[in-house]
């Protein structure tokens, strides 16, 4: 389940960089939450040993 959510973390990272590089405007709320979601990812990796 953990590594589901991290693969799943993954995905959206990549969709984010790839709108970056492609030149779309990313709202600031959406890198907020992004930035929240890699957070909380990280932390489920790490705890999950």
């Amino acid at each position: 389940m953990i590594r589901f959510a991290v693969f799943i973390i993954l995905i959206f990272l990549a969709v984010l960089i790839v709108a970056e590089n492609v030149g779309r405007p990313i709202p600031y709320g959406y890198r907020i939450l992004a930035g929240l979601i890699v957070a909380f990812g990280i932390a489920a990796a790490m705890t999950s040993g």
